[in-house]
């Protein structure tokens, strides 16, 4: 009689008691011999026992991301990823648009959080900031600021001069002492130029009115003409 022993192997990522005779032995060994490649890699549409720590980690990661956008907690894991891709970058760096544009909205997060936390900057009244544009170069990236078209736009400007060393290293310290490129703010003032084309349109004279021969021309004249 045939001596019968029981072991147990895994077989699918499942602990299974087999009996170690020579019939099941080869049934077992032709059973996995099917998820063996040339290459000595094993293949199979579920999980092996050898794959149990690489899926534990990945949804251990991918549990707390979720629960970070869930609860809406910042976990910074984000932030860290991209501020390491730039810095392994060759010295002949070139951001693409994109990262370009992950990069400004991060550091505008920031700069924000450090004009309201510092009490040099409780001077600025009303001021806004639009964007910040990163350089494809990461050396300097430009921070536009909302210019009102007054006098006071001179004084902000000269403030926030003096002020850009101090930001770039409040900057830096936020993100772990990295490297940040320079600071340069930027008064934007398209804004102030489109409302000026704006009044120019409306006091504009756009020749005899047409509004009793068509109703076409009360939506061409100006403003003051399609009121009165």
């Amino acid at each position: 009689m045939a001596h019968i022993l029981l072991k147990v192997v895994c077989v699918g990522g499942v602990r299974q008691k087999v009996c170690s005779s020579s019939s099941s032995r080869q049934s077992v060994q032709s059973y996995i011999k099917s998820y063996q490649r040339a290459t000595g890699r094993g293949s199979a549409s579920e999980f092996r026992c050898r794959d149990l720590p690489r899926v534990t980690l990945a949804n251990q990661r991918g549990f707390t991301r979720l629960e970070a956008r869930y609860v809406g907690v910042d976990s910074g894991i984000e932030k860290t990823m991209l501020m390491l891709g730039v810095g392994k970058s060759s010295k002949q760096r070139k951001l693409d648009d994109k990262k370009r544009l992950r990069l400004g909205r991060m550091f505008l997060e920031h700069i924000y959080q450090i004009l309201c936390e510092n009490d040099r900057f409780c001077s600025l009244q009303g001021f806004e900031l639009q964007r910040v544009d990163v350089g494809p170069t990461y050396q300097v990236m430009d921070v536009y600021w909302l210019a009102k078209g007054d006098e006071s736009d001179q004084v902000t400007e000269e403030f926030l001069k003096s002020s850009e060393n101090f930001v770039r290293k409040r900057l830096s310290e936020f993100l772990g002492n990295s490297k940040v490129p320079r600071v340069n703010f930027t008064a934007e003032r398209r804004h102030l130029l489109e409302q000026e084309m704006d009044r120019l349109f409306e006091k504009a004279d756009y020749g005899m009115q047409y509004r009793a021969v068509s109703h076409t021309g009360a939506i061409l004249g100006s403003m003051a003409d399609a009121a009165s």
